[in-house]
């Protein structure tokens, strides 16, 4: 388990490299055009790089979107329970998936 806490950092650092790909690997297609060498370099340099900044916005979006579905759950089974004196308005903290095994003791 210890070895998937690098992936949401990778996710953050790999923005700029990607934009560093970009850069170089069309520096690398233009000077490849004078000297006759090394197109596919600068080919794979682009192409590596347009991937990596689309699963950087893929990934994003997944995660406020997990985000903003777990916080609207939550709001919801907020709202639909009384947490002072652990008495529901409506039944909603039985209902809800997020506060179905939440139980308030006195």
């Amino acid at each position: 388990m210890r070895t998937r806490r690098f992936i949401p950092v990778l996710n953050v650092v790999v923005w700029p490299l990607a934009i560093l790909g970009i850069i170089f690997g069309a520096i690398g297609l233009s000077r490849a055009g004078e000297v006759r060498k090394g197109k596919g370099a600068g080919i794979t340099g682009l192409v590596t790089s347009a991937v990596a900044i689309i699963m950087f916005f893929a990934m994003n979006a997944l995660f406020f979107s997990a985000v903003d579905k777990a916080s609207k759950e939550l709001d919801k089974s907020y709202d639909s329970t009384t947490v002072g004196d652990g008495k529901s308005k409506t039944d909603g903290a039985n209902k809800s998936e997020v506060m179905k095994d939440f139980k308030v003791t006195n």
